[in-house]
Formats: structure tokens, sequence, C-alpha cells
């Protein structure tokens, strides 16, 4: 059976020294191999082990938990332009508007927040014509925004929703409205006025019963004034009450992980995640790349193996890519010298978040090179001969390198000095059995 030559993840995950440790095998044995990691001076936050959002230090590699299985969260800077992301109850801040205006309690002792503490609020809608707590912000034509905010019921029930929602307050009302039934647990967008976009919209589950509202907007007209609210419907006559924490507003179409602010806006450096001088552990005329990853953004750059010093342009590079394009596909890629050589690209995205994939290439003759995702084959080429001049010598998990930095999260990675054949007999490893879910 084929051996890998490097090994990430795949359930054995290890840190020294600030650094992601990846395991080379070396004369049939494995032993640590450092990735160096870096953060600039930023710490940020990830979902420990114990489901609860944690903080980690800065230039230290996340291993994150969301969804209950561990994985490298790589992530490109962010900014969080909301304002006392977890404390509602700031004046001046956070504001109460309405004929009767929006209740706050703060600091809850009746139940944790996602981070495992008690500072979640209890938001109170009272009953009237849109009631709402809202916060102002800048807006600007066409930029991209995505909107996010942690939430938990208390005790509404089936059909007793809310709004989560921003506007530009032009003269034309310009608004993205979310509504909400954390009963149902369903999240609904609509918009209103010209020129505004809503997408990605979801409720993604953390646990203990929260919740995390996301929608990605943009406005064709910008405003000084803009808003980004929690909205009683039009003339409800209950109080609506629910456990809100940790908001969130930043450029792009992510939610990133959050990131915790009070009297200013708080920026979050990019992750680098980054392995020089492997040419002995990487195929140079043969091999495969084993990924199982979720990039959740289209034009987004996985994983890159190269011959030029990492972190610069690839235009006249050789190297091999794993790339998400701009319709959700995954596209295989082999340049050399500039030039692709050829790229096998899905014809329909895949039907999971998470997908495992292998990328087989043979330079020399007979060519032979395939595409597999959860144990399909995709593609193959059967007749582009190539070599690499000099030899391919870098690793690099991040999407920096073309498209700009995306999210990703990496369960496993694995490098084998071998093209693993599409499909064996029982005791062999294929393509197929390698990718299979």
């Amino acid at each position: 059976m084929s051996t890998p030559s490097i090994k990430v993840g795949q359930g054995n995950w290890g840190i020294k020294a600030g650094n992601l440790l990846g395991y080379a095998n070396t004369e049939k044995k494995f032993s640590p191999v450092e990735f160096t990691s870096s953060r600039a001076l930023d710490t940020a936050t990830r979902v420990n082990a114990s489901g609860n959002i944690a903080t980690v230090n800065a230039n230290i590699p996340r291993i994150d938990y969301f969804g209950g299985q561990a994985s490298l969260l790589v992530e490109p800077s962010a900014q969080n332009l909301a304002l006392q992301s977890a404390g509602f109850s700031v004046s001046g801040t956070w504001v109460p508007e309405g004929s009767n205006p929006t209740q706050v309690t703060a600091n809850s002792t009746a139940t944790l927040d996602p981070a495992g503490g008690n500072t979640a609020d209890i938001i109170t809608l009272v009953s009237g014509s849109t009631n709402q707590l809202r916060q102002s912000f800048i807006s600007t034509s066409g930029t991209i925004y995505t909107a996010s905010i942690f939430l938990k019921n208390i005790a509404l029930t089936s059909g007793q929703t809310f709004l989560f929602s921003t506007t530009n307050q032009d003269p034309t009302s310009n608004q993205v409205n979310c509504t909400i039934d954390l009963a149902n647990l369903t999240i609904t967008a609509a918009t209103q006025g010209a020129g505004v976009t809503v997408s990605n919209t979801a409720l993604d589950n953390y646990g203990n019963g929260w919740y995390r509202a996301r929608f990605t907007f943009s406005f064709a007209v910008g405003g000084t004034n803009s808003f980004f609210r929690l909205r009683q419907p039009n003339l409800v006559g209950t109080n609506y009450s629910f456990y809100a924490w940790g908001a969130q507003l930043e450029t792009g179409s992510v939610a990133t992980s959050y990131i915790p602010t009070t009297t200013q806006a708080i920026t979050r450096a990019a992750d680098v995640i980054r392995r020089a001088n492997v040419s002995s552990l990487v195929g140079q005329t043969e091999g495969t790349i084993y990924l199982e990853v979720e990039a959740p953004t289209a034009n987004n750059d996985v994983v890159v193996i190269q011959r030029q010093t990492l972190g610069t342009s690839l235009a006249s590079g050789d190297y091999i890519m794993l790339q998400k394009i701009s319709t959700n596909l995954y596209r295989f890629i082999v340049v050399v010298g500039g030039s692709v050589l050829f790229s096998i690209t899905q014809s329909a995205p895949p039907t999971t978040s998470f997908v495992k994939i292998a990328m087989a290439y043979r330079g020399s003759s007979p060519a032979s090179s395939a595409f597999f995702i959860n144990g399909t084959q995709i593609g193959s080429d059967n007749t582009t001969t190539f070599s690499f001049p000099p030899s391919i010598q870098n690793i690099e998990f991040i999407g920096n390198q073309i498209l700009g930095a995306k999210t990703i999260r990496v369960r496993a990675f694995a490098l084998y000095p071998t093209r693993i054949p599409n499909t064996a007999g029982a005791g062999v490893l294929s393509l197929a059995t390698l990718t299979t879910p």
C-alpha cells in the first residue's frame, strides 16, 4: 500500500513553538516537520474541543472544532465593524428605538454564551410598530458586507418571528430583512429598494441552543447613517425575547471567526501556514496530493505545491494547485514556467461542505493525471507530459496567491511520492477508496 511522504491532520494535530506539525515519512517512519505559522500580532478565536469559542494567541495556528471534527482554520484578514459586539446595553452604541423601545437585560446568568461565559444579553423587542435595537455604520456603494450575530431562543414559539436586518437609510429605504424563526430554526431573506443584494443566508449551529445568523449583502447606494439591527415586525402585539451575543459586520462574502469588539473596530490579521524545503518529500515526476477540505467561497486558492519562494507571485512559476473557481467548482491545475499545462474542473458543485479530494499526476511517459472528489473521478489527462526544471519544494495552505485570501478548513492533507492508481483490488490503495466519504 502507498505510504504518504508527509501528512497533516487526519486526527493527529500537533503544535510546537507556535508552528503546525506535519509528519514526514523518513526511512519508513514518521518524524515531525514544522509548518511555519503566522498571524502578525493578532489574537484570534476558534471553537475549541469543548465546543466553546476561545481565544488563540498571535502566531499560533488554530485547530477549530466547529461541527465537531478538528480542522486547521486558515482565514484572511478581517475587521469587525460592529462596536460593543457583546455589549448590547452600552448606551450610544446600540440604540433602542420605537414607540415602546427595545429592552436589553445585560450580563444574563440564565444561560452560558457561546464562549462559555455569562455575557449574553436578553433582547426584548417590545410590542408595537417596528421597535428595534440598532447600531449605525457607514455603508459604501457596491461593497459586499456580511452581517452575523449569535442568537438563542428563550420561549418564542413557531411563527413568532423577528428581523435581523440592515438598511442604508436613503430616501428609497433600501433594506435587507432576514426573518428569523428561532422555534423552527429558519431564516428567510428579502430585499427592499433598488440595487440591493442578499446571499449566503444561514443559521449555523454552535451548540447549546446557540445559532449564528448570517447574511451577505450590498447596497447600490451607500449611506453615512446606515443601520445594522434587530427589529420587531410591524404591529406585533407581543413582546419577543431571546438571547443575543457576538454581533459582527465585516466586508466580504463570508462570516469569519468571531472578532470581539468594545469601543472600536478590531482587525484580525491573516493566517499564513507554509513549509519550505520539502523537495525530497514531494514527488517531482509523479505523485498524489490528498486533502479533506472546506473552501466556503468561490474564487479560492486552497493549497499550492510550488517551486518559487513562498508568498511570491505565481505568474511565471511551477506549481500544482487546488482551486475553487467562481462557479463553486473545484479545479486541479498544473503549471510549468507560468503556462497552464492542463486543468481539470468539476462539472457540478459538490453536495457536501467538506470534500475529500485527490490530485494524482505523472508527467513522465506514459503521462497519467486524474482528479477525484468524494470517491468519483472528475476527469483525467493522459496525454500531457511535463517536468519541473527546478524541484518543487514549498507547500502553502492559504488562498492568497492569485485571487486574494479566503477562508479554508483543512481536516487532512497528505503527499504521496507515487501516482496512486484510480482503482485497485482489495488491499491496494486507490484514488477511489482514498476519497470515498
